[in-house]
């Protein structure tokens, strides 16, 4: 028996044997299996890009947190009076956060702490 051509992947011979029917059928499947693991492995490099930029973001703050809470407690055991102590511990979170790579969106007081 001769071949069966094929017309879009589908025998045109009744009773062709399924083998001759698929021959070449494996390249699409692969090629396609091929670009949803290319697919998912962007995606998952992408999630785990957020993970990365959020922990650095969340250890920026936290840093700057601290910078502007350490500012304070020093400039207060100094005597300096409170509103330059304030002013002086929010400089000190700004140029943490800048040297860590984030920006430092507001300083807020309140009686025993600091915002950033």
């Amino acid at each position: 028996m001769k071949p069966a051509r094929t017309l879009m992947g589908h025998c045109l011979l009744r009773g062709a044997r399924p083998a001759i029917c698929d021959r070449g059928s494996a390249s699409p499947v692969i090629v396609a299996v091929i670009a949803v693991v290319m697919v998912l492995t962007a995606a998952l490099a992408q999630v785990g890009a957020g993970l990365v930029a959020a922990a650095q973001a969340s250890g920026a703050a936290d840093l700057s947190a601290l910078a502007a809470a350490r500012e304070f407690r020093d400039l207060r055991a100094l005597g300096a009076g409170t509103a330059r102590s304030l002013d002086q511990a929010c400089d000190a979170a700004e140029q943490v956060s800048r040297r860590n790579g984030a920006a430092l969106t507001a300083c807020t007081h309140a009686a025993n702490s600091s915002v950033v």
